[in-house]
């Protein structure tokens, strides 16, 4: 992936978590809520923190990443204090406008080659978005790649032409979350795919060389 990493994706991850209620009187109406299993409440609270501490750890600040070890900075369970919040809301808000950036950027580019790709590629771009897609099944035959896609209805997608295939071990069960086409000199197209496996961001890339691709709705 050249636009929509790995990075940025994670990174991303990380201020969907770092939400923090307007006022400290949420917190009051979450405890008189939760009040018969308020222990079960925080303690599922604490496990999601445990879960992304590595992740915060991995990219947050080093003035913001003293609320990771100290657990002032967990959501849900009470404010951080208001220094901290401000440079975590500040923080948040560069992540989001790089990922803004991000589209835009892939967007330009991908207009400077759209003329240049197959027209079922450019149909594909333009009439799917299969974010969220479960993967079922990935099978190469000679020059072909078919990948089985559930994203409400079902989708075949094959790819014909193939010249390189690189894909995960553990591919079935993953979720497509982003991808990009560009253009390649052993094919018509290069199509990349960042993928999410069943565990917390546990991401994988598909990337792969082809001359075409034909796309069926199954049921």
């Amino acid at each position: 992936m050249k636009f929509f990493t790995r990075e940025r994706y994670e990174k991303l991850q990380i201020t969907g978590y770092l939400v923090y209620p307007a006022s400290e009187e949420y917190y009051n109406i979450l405890k008189k809520r939760y009040a018969d299993r308020e222990r079960f409440y925080e303690a599922a609270q604490k496990q999601d923190f445990l879960i992304r501490k590595p992740l915060m750890l991995k990219y947050l600040p080093e003035s913001i990443k003293k609320g990771v070890y100290d657990e002032s900075i967990k959501p849900f369970l009470k404010h951080p204090p208001l220094d901290l919040l401000k440079e975590i809301r500040e923080w948040c808000r560069s992540v989001k406008n790089e990922y803004e950036d991000t589209i835009k950027e892939y967007e330009k580019y991908y207009e400077t080659i759209k003329t240049d790709l197959p027209e079922n590629i450019v149909n594909m771009q333009k009439d799917f978005n299969f974010h969220d897609a479960k993967i079922l099944t990935v099978e190469v035959v000679n020059d072909y790649l078919n990948i089985e896609l559930e994203h409400g209805p079902c989708y075949s997608l094959t790819f014909v032409g193939g010249k390189l295939f690189e894909k995960p071990d553990e591919i079935f069960g993953c979720y497509w979350i982003h991808d990009e086409v560009h253009l390649s000199d052993r094919g018509k197209f290069e199509f990349c795919v960042l993928l999410r496996g069943k565990e917390f961001l546990n991401l994988h890339e598909l990337r792969f060389v082809a001359d075409d691709v034909l796309i069926y709705r199954t049921y």
